[in-house]
């Protein structure tokens, strides 16, 4: 089998978690024998994408003529059976998907943001989650500027949805929506997509990268944030739980806009058992999060998967996880941690830190229920396995 595997990635300098999950499987697939061929486009310039001159014309986003020619040209010179593509916007723009159906090559898209409907992507705006152009119409979106706080960039986005997804164009354009988990297919449904058209794959992870030493319980120490430092992943909860737990320590891994500001904080009020670790490699992460009594996602924004919480599982590590987006989808399933209702209560978390670290023995039993729920579900062979299977029923249907 021949596929085409096609990505419009973020900016060089802030890789995407998106990113990684393209690099992972199409790893996996040529390990499995596909013949893969993939193709990446960074977002390095994509101010200039969301001028107004392009707004007015509808040049790149609404029709890439550049993305409609090498797409084609990518066709006839690999010939493949599938083409399988993750994001589209802003660079690649839908004109790719006309590509791949003059050519008659079946295709599948990866819904792992809510761009087809939200101009932000994570629903999530001023502060907290937002649903309001599910519920009151997609004009909020450019009211608001939802998308790079630009009036340029949200009216951009909003009118391309319009075109394509309110006019039922994209359905017969794609020939299988795969959503990363049920929260994002439910959304995708509310949001007028066709039902019979999404399936759930969940993303996969390499269990075997983990392989985590077995630590117990009572050796284990202090908890751990691990994620882009950012409003929307719940830095301002972050910052109020290392005020009111200065005797615990707190891990932080990960970059981001609000990395200073936390150095700032930690620093002025002398913060010592907070340790910053910036970016650092898969290896050590693994290790910090299995040496932990437990990993927080204290999220605003709705997660479409939460990879950090099911790497923490896999760990054996419990995790408390704000209820939002797909993460009590995936916690509440495996046992494996607790979550926080309402999301952006700092206190909730609090209390159940505290919860876990004056009981080693529930942290024994979650760690456990998570690491088994983790791997009976999300290993990487798992999820090769339904990929292929996917491409094969698209196939079989085409022909």
């Amino acid at each position: 089998m021949k596929v085409l595997i096609i990505h419009n990635a973020g900016r060089s300098d802030f890789p995407s978690g998106e990113l990684v999950v393209v690099n992972e499987e199409v790893k996996a697939l040529r390990e499995r024998g596909v013949d893969v061929y993939c193709h990446i486009e960074k977002n390095d310039n994509s101010d200039d994408i969301f001028s107004f001159r392009t707004l007015f014309t509808g040049i790149n986003l609404f029709w890439s003529f550049s993305s409609y020619y090498k797409i084609k040209k990518l066709i006839d010179k690999y010939n493949p059976d599938v083409a399988h593509f993750h994001s589209v916007l802003p660079l690649l723009s839908v004109s790719s998907f006309y590509a791949c159906k003059i050519k008659g090559v079946p295709v599948v898209q990866t819904l792992h943001n809510y761009r087809w409907f939200c101009v932000e992507g994570g629903l999530y705006s001023d502060g907290s989650y937002c649903e309001e152009c599910l519920q009151k119409g997609a004009l909020r979106g450019i009211i608001k500027k939802c998308s790079r706080k630009s009036f340029a960039a949200s009216t951009a986005l909003t009118i391309n949805n319009a075109i394509y997804v309110k006019s039922d164009i994209l359905f017969n354009l794609v020939d299988r929506f795969l959503a990363v988990s049920k929260f994002v297919k439910d959304k995708y449904i509310q949001a007028g997509f066709p039902e019979d058209k999404i399936l759930v794959k969940y993303n996969g992870i390499k269990l075997k990268n983990i392989a985590a030493k077995e630590i117990k319980a009572c050796d284990k120490k202090g908890i751990t944030f691990v994620g882009r430092l950012t409003p929307a992943k719940g830095t301002k909860i972050l910052k109020d739980i290392i005020y009111q737990m200065p005797d615990v320590p707190i891990n932080i891994v990960g970059e981001g806009p609000d990395l200073q500001m936390l150095r700032d904080f930690c620093s002025k009020e002398k913060y010592k058992n907070v340790k910053i670790f910036g970016r650092v490699d898969s290896k050590k992460v693994y290790d910090i999060i299995s040496k932990s009594t437990c990993v927080i996602v204290p999220s605003l924004s709705a997660e479409t998967f939460g990879f950090v919480a099911i790497e923490a599982m896999a760990c054996g590590t419990t995790v408390i996880v704000s209820k939002i987006g797909a993460l009590p989808e995936i916690v509440e399933r495996s046992g494996g941690g607790i979550i926080i209702d309402p999301p952006g209560s700092s206190e909730k978390f609090v209390l159940a830190i505290q919860e876990l670290l004056n009981s080693p023995k529930k942290v024994e039993e979650m760690g456990v229920k998570g690491k088994i729920f983790a791997e009976q579900n999300f290993s990487m062979d798992k999820n090769i396995d339904k990929l292929i299977n996917i491409y094969r029923d698209v196939l079989k249907k085409r022909s």
